[in-house]
């Protein structure tokens, strides 16, 4: 089901789309794989598209992006190249819980039960991006003691294992505020404030215990303030996973209309 069946891939399939999966790069290649890097991944995405089509000649050449979490990231990434390559077959961007400030986001990581591992992830993505960052200046021993397996060798499952055990609190290192490279990493991240190519709707769930939903809101309402054609829902009561397999009818809905050509809405206030 490769891995994310029932969070959107089996009903895209189920609902007629040819649905392209794209493994981001050092994930089955060589080179390290820099977690959560927007620009990063947003051009694994827009490579695949040739790549798919040279695979499977008679797929259409419109093509939408759609993600969630790290997948959300990369969608609004490509949703901002797109400003600059504007492919005529692109039609829009779906990002499902992929945003996060970065105070916000590895203070809620820290001091949420369950969900400590992803820092391990990000030291690793960061120090991808930087190989000056020292993963040992962002989290704890306590992280540390098993960051190498976890990054290198175990999936989302093991990393959850690893570390579901630790008191919230102990998994930052004190002062990891003043890493520059952890700085300049999620200033390369950022968004709402890049114009965007085509349209966007942005989903979040209020009760998601990854990605802060205050976050969500904070982008959404930088790209309403310059007049982003953007389309934003949040779903009350729903975690990271839920919200994705819940609002997948929504996305599809969405994605249907791009595909027959009606005009985006955006519900920004006035």
């Amino acid at each position: 089901d490769v891995y994310y069946g029932a969070e959107g891939l089996m009903p895209m399939v189920a609902a007629g789309f040819a649905v392209v999966a794209t493994d981001y790069h050092g994930l089955g290649t060589e080179g390290l794989h820099q977690y959560v890097n927007k620009v990063a991944q947003a051009h694994d995405v827009v490579y695949s598209i040739p790549a798919a089509h040279a695979a499977v000649p008679n797929l259409d050449p419109k093509w939408v992006v759609d993600g969630h979490s790290q997948g959300g990231l990369a969608a609004w990434g490509v949703a901002e190249a797109q400003h600059d390559l504007k492919d005529p077959n692109y039609l829009g961007a779906v990002s499902v819980a992929g945003v996060a400030r970065e105070g916000d986001f590895f203070n809620h990581l820290g001091n949420t039960p369950g969900v400590g591992f992803y820092l391990a992830f990000m030291a690793a993505g960061i120090h991808a991006r930087y190989p000056d960052f020292h993963p040992r200046d962002l989290v704890s021993d306590a992280v540390l003691e098993h960051y190498t397996d976890v990054t290198t060798k175990g999936c989302f499952y093991y990393g959850y294992a690893t570390y579901a055990a630790l008191p919230s609190g102990t998994l930052l290192r004190p002062q990891w505020e003043k890493i520059a490279a952890i700085h300049q990493f999620f200033e390369g991240n950022a968004q709402g404030n890049t114009p965007i190519g085509g349209p966007m709707l942005v989903i979040a769930g209020e009760a998601d215990q990854t990605v802060p939903i205050d976050a969500v809101r904070a982008a959404v309402k930088l790209m309403c303030a310059n007049k982003q054609p953007v389309k934003f829902h949040s779903y009350p009561g729903l975690d990271h996973d839920p919200t994705m397999e819940t609002s997948t009818p929504e996305q599809l809905d969405w994605i249907r209309d791009r595909f027959a050509g009606k005009p985006a809405v955006s519900n920004c206030a006035p």
